[in-house]
This record gives C-alpha cells, sequence and structure tokens, in this order.
C-alpha cells in the first residue's frame, strides 16, 4: 500500500515540476522583449552602452542558457522520479502491467530529450543567440524546429504523466469500493 503512495507522490512531483519547468523555460525567452522595453533608468544606460542589438543578443544568450540548465536538471530529477514510480507501481499491491508501460514510456520520452535531442539544441544555441534577427539563418530555423519538437515530446510525456494519474486513481477507486463490503443481516 504504500509502495502506490510513494508512486503516485512522485508523479505528482513530476507532473508539477514538468508544468513549472515548460511555463519558466517559456517564460525566459519571452521576457527578452520586455526587458529591452523597460524604461528602467539603470537599464537604459546600460542599454545604450551595449547597443539594441547586442543587449538583447546577451539577453537571449542568457536565457537560452538558462533554459538548457534547467532543462537537464530537471530531466534528471525525473528520471530519479521516474525510477521510484516505477519501484513504486512494481512493488505496489495491485501492480498492473499497463501502468508500468506509461511509465517505461515516460521514461523513453526523457532520455530521448536528455540524450538526444537536448545535445543537439544545446549545440545549436552557443552561437544562434548572436546572429542578428535581420539575418537569415538556417541554424537559426533548424533550433526552431528542434524546439518545437522538444515542446511536443514534453507535451506527450505530460499527457502520459496525467494518463497513468487517471489510470492510478481509478484504480484506486475500484479498490476502495471492493473493500467496502456491504453489510448483511444474520
Amino acid at each position: 500500500m504504500h509502495f502506490n503512495r510513494l508512486a503516485a507522490l512522485a508523479l505528482g512531483a513530476w507532473l508539477a515540476g514538468g508544468l513549472l519547468t515548460f511555463i519558466v523555460a517559456s517564460h525566459n525567452v519571452q521576457s527578452v522583449p520586455e526587458v529591452m522595453s523597460d524604461n528602467n533608468l539603470d537599464l537604459s544606460r546600460i542599454r545604450n552602452k551595449l547597443g539594441p542589438d547586442e543587449g538583447r543578443a546577451l539577453l537571449r544568450y542568457q536565457a537560452y542558457n538558462a533554459n538548457l540548465e534547467l532543462r537537464r536538471n530537471w530531466q534528471r530529477i525525473e528520471l530519479g522520479l521516474g525510477v521510484i514510480i516505477f519501484l513504486g507501481l512494481f512493488f505496489g499491491v495491485d501492480g498492473k502491467r499497463h501502468t508500468l508501460v506509461l511509465c517505461v514510456l515516460m521514461l523513453l520520452t526523457v532520455i530521448f530529450l536528455h540524450w538526444l535531442l537536448l545535445p543537439e539544441v544545446s549545440r545549436l544555441t552557443a552561437g544562434i543567440a548572436f546572429v542578428p534577427d535581420s539575418q537569415p539563418s538556417v541554424a537559426r530555423d533548424r533550433l526552431a524546429s528542434l524546439q518545437a519538437g522538444y515542446a511536443m515530446t514534453e507535451t506527450v510525456e505530460l499527457a502520459l504523466g496525467f494518463l497513468l494519474a487517471a489510470v492510478m486513481l481509478r484504480r484506486r477507486r475500484r479498490r476502495a469500493n471492493v473493500t467496502r463490503a456491504p453489510e448483511t443481516d444474520l
């Protein structure tokens, strides 16, 4: 029974962290134009020294690197949570094969993102932040398509997680109804 609770707790942490990471990563990149248009006096002085294009490139570089580090660290945590979920489901009282399969699929998406997609995104990100927006860039287009694929894979991972949570909740309710035996008159 405690194994199921541990798996549910780890799954909740995975889903909450995944949503938070998704939100923070998209906010980091979207905040660059906001910072560049901010009317703060100290910020304006620095922006004037750097120039608008250089300032934008520096902020974009920082946002890209922050996102890479955030994603890299979160994927490491996801792998640990995934192992905890898998073990909790495996050793749980009523471990079913389909819950284990959903957990393995979630782990496979993290492995795909961490060891296949993220290194390529990281390689392209290194120099793309300093390419001016007005200049066409094949690397920028490739990075945009990789980021779209990354976001889609994260969405699939979260969908699998919510499906696993729904299966676990349904199974818990069914088990609770079975344990409540109807009263009989003797």
